[in-house]
């Protein structure tokens, strides 16, 4: 049950933080806030500080297979975060009219922006795998 604990809350953060990050960025596309161009570094260290707090939590169940824990929350994040992010900007400013199956093409994040079908495959195969993984062999 743990693993589907952590997915619940997981997914929940990746969902709401798609949706505060549009309307940060819809207030910085409208003058209303100011570009620090620190942002995707703050919020990766809080992503990491969320994703080890539930890696732990997995661990204590599953030993060093809940490490694997990093791997999936990986896959799945794109995958909500991205999607929620569209829809919000969408929402507000109108500049993602596929909503949910959009892409980005001003990002400034580090890494690179993938498409909605790549972000799909990532969180149920590859996710699939790992967990199944993770519980068959703990």
């Amino acid at each position: 049950m743990t693993i589907l604990y952590t997915y619940i809350i997981w997914i929940a953060f990746a969902s709401i933080s798609g949706i505060l990050e549009g309307d940060y960025w819809s207030r910085v596309s409208h003058g209303f806030r100011t570009k620090t161009g620190h942002e995707h570094t703050l919020w990766t260290i809080l992503r990491f500080i969320i994703a080890s707090i539930l890696v732990f939590w997995l661990y204590q169940d599953y030993g060093t297979n809940g490490l694997l824990g990093y791997l999936t929350f990986a896959c799945m994040f794109p995958f909500f975060h991205d999607g929620y992010y569209y829809m919000r900007r969408n929402d507000l400013d109108g500049v993602y009219p596929l909503r949910f199956k959009d892409k980005s093409t001003t990002s400034t994040a580090k890494t690179p922006t993938i498409d909605w079908y790549t972000r799909l495959v990532l969180v149920t195969w590859f996710n699939l795998l790992l967990t199944l993984f993770m519980v068959l062999y703990r």
